[in-house]
């Protein structure tokens, strides 16, 4: 099955970040003058194999997923609490 997204291949030499990360552009859109490079539009995060996130964007990952955990514990211990005073009122 052929890949739902073309490999960028016109890669803009100035950028050379680029070259190592493979960026591949969708929706497909043809570099309107020659030479013009097509990583221009926002597209998703894909990469040709596996890419690891550098620098803002991975401290963003991190951040992010350190609140989701953050969150989860206050949740379970607002429900522990909860749990508690109504076996107390009960009493």
């Amino acid at each position: 099955m052929p890949l739902p997204y073309k490999p960028n291949t016109r890669l803009n030499p100035a950028n050379s970040s680029s070259m190592h990360k493979m960026l591949i552009q969708w929706p497909p859109k043809p570099a309107t003058k020659e030479g013009e490079s097509l990583v221009q539009m926002p597209r998703p995060n894909v990469y040709i194999g596996r890419q690891k996130k550098v620098g803002k964007k991975a401290e963003r990952d991190c951040s992010t997923q350190r609140r989701k955990i953050k969150e989860k514990r206050k949740s379970k211990r607002r429900k522990k609490r909860k749990k508690e005073k109504k076996i107390k009122d009960e009493k």
